[in-house]
């Protein structure tokens, strides 16, 4: 059990190689990822782009300009609140998840879920499909 839980925090401790594509899926999941930190407490925009950096694996860490607009976003659709709060450098926002936001994270987390399956299962018939191809050229090119 202490093996397995040394080499989970290896990989999660590692920046993993993710291609382009990878980055325009997981930005979809970016209100789940805010929610769930924000269940947990507070946080302020630099925070949760810290942490969702660290929750994904160092695979993504989002940029100011897709997380303080979402932030924005739930804010006005009543899913989170933001309070400016005074006593640093500059006054921050930090955000909480309202009672709302509470109630609508499961639902938010099963579409999610239904949705990375489908890609998962569209990905796959692609990547059979370029497997053909490839296999198809390499019997090509031993005939020539």
């Amino acid at each position: 059990m202490k093996d397995k839980k040394q080499n989970l925090s290896k990989v999660s401790s590692q920046t993993l190689n993710a291609p382009p594509m990878f980055h325009g899926v997981v930005r979809g999941m970016l209100p789940m990822y805010m929610l769930s930190l924000l269940m947990d407490k507070p946080h302020h925009g630099t925070e949760i782009m810290n942490a969702i950096e660290k929750m994904s694996a160092g695979t993504w860490k989002p940029s100011p300009g897709s997380v303080y607009p979402l932030l924005k976003k739930l804010e006005e659709e009543g899913l989170i609140c933001g309070e400016w709060v005074s006593g640093r450098a500059a006054a921050t926002r930090i955000y909480s998840v309202s009672r709302k936001g509470r109630s609508k994270l499961p639902e938010i987390q099963k579409q999610l879920l239904a949705e990375l399956c489908i890609t998962r299962d569209a990905l796959q018939k692609h990547i059979t499909i370029l497997k053909k191809v490839l296999s198809g050229r390499k019997k090509d090119t031993h005939k020539a």
